[in-house]
């Protein structure tokens, strides 16, 4: 895994953000000899911090993940795993 800061200007403010890269090698068992195959699966992404994010986008992650309203006061989770 490798991961880096990096400062940017975006709509004249400086924002420090992360990437990061990261190579996992997935094992799946083909046939019925005990053969494994190994599969890689790479991952690049670029991570803001939640105050840097321009507003409209903020509300919608906020409500998705973040939304307390009518359960138990914990953050809702992913969004397309609601319980």
């Amino acid at each position: 895994m490798n991961m880096w800061f990096e400062t940017i200007i975006e709509d004249e403010k400086e924002i420090l953000q992360l990437q990061y890269e990261q190579i996992v090698f997935f094992e799946f068992d083909f046939g019925n000899d005990g053969g494994t195959t190994s599969w890689p699966h790479i991952q690049v992404n670029t991570l803001h911090k939640i105050e840097d994010i321009p507003e409209d986008q903020r509300e919608v992650i906020e409500e998705q993940f973040f939304n307390t309203r009518g359960g138990s006061g914990a953050a809702s989770g992913c969004p397309y795993h609601k319980g």
